[in-house]
């Protein structure tokens, strides 16, 4: 698997990429820090959400959210997270003048157009949606590389060579993760997207054959986000980057 021209598999280092999600607190100044602190923590790539609120409430419905938002209603919780449309040329062109591939979530053929309008060199399908025949096909035949949060074995339908598992453990955030275990299967996960807030996590991962990682970021400035139990901040961002690259090191 390539990203754009970023090879990335065994005898490769790891690809380590912030998600952003709505950690932005809907501001676009934020939203460029956390680029710029995924740059700094050496972060590979920064990943986005894309999506529009029709698109979203079409496929997650609007009854309640589930926890820890459960509070909200899903289109009150997705009104505070959405990342506008009109900020993603602001923010892929921050990310690539900082060396930092963007790439973005997609929940619909809306956000899909406009990502691809930006040259998206590859796509996440979140975990609710791996089964989602019709978004999964239309991404995969793209053509490009789609990342698919999956929990089992043969979790998601996968229409296409360019369609890669990445294991997504239940939880948020996610608790009694056994890492090792997920890759017995044969290397069936091609990495961790990772809800558990712990900067060891991505080294035990890559031990196990994990050559794909992603994190949950947010900025080493105590404001609360909707994300928090799963964030790490960008000290900490940067010591789970530290650590697989010791890792890689030693193995």
């Amino acid at each position: 698997m390539r990203i754009p021209d970023r090879e990335i598999g065994a005898g490769h280092p790891c690809f380590i990429a912030a998600e952003i999600s709505g950690n932005h607190n809907g501001s676009l100044d934020r939203a460029i820090a956390l680029i710029n602190a995924a740059d700094e923590a050496g972060a590979d790539a920064v990943k986005f959400q894309a999506f529009s609120m029709d698109e979203i409430l079409a496929l997650r419905g609007t009854g309640q959210a589930p926890p820890p938002w459960e509070s909200m209603t899903l289109a009150e919780l997705y009104a505070k997270v959405i990342t506008p449309r009109e900020w993603f040329p602001t923010l892929f062109q921050e990310a690539r003048s900082c060396g930092l591939i963007p790439f973005a979530s997609v929940f619909g053929l809306e956000s899909l157009a406009m990502l691809e309008s930006l040259d998206c060199p590859a796509y996440k399908i979140a975990k609710p949606e791996r089964n989602n025949r019709r978004l999964v096909g239309q991404t995969a035949a793209i053509g490009k590389p789609v990342l698919v949060s999956a929990e089992a074995w043969g979790d998601i339908y996968e229409p296409g060579d360019n369609v890669h598992a990445v294991f997504c453990p239940a939880g948020y955030p996610a608790s009694r993760v056994k890492l090792g275990q997920m890759w017995r299967t044969g290397g069936w996960f091609v990495g961790l997207s990772c809800h558990l807030p712990d900067p060891l996590a991505g080294a035990v991962a890559i031990a196990h054959g994990a050559h794909y990682l992603e994190f949950h970021l947010t900025l080493a400035d105590d404001i609360p986000t909707l994300d928090d139990c799963v964030n790490l901040n960008a000290s900490q961002f940067r010591q789970m980057v530290q650590l697989v690259r010791r890792a890689e090191a030693m193995l």
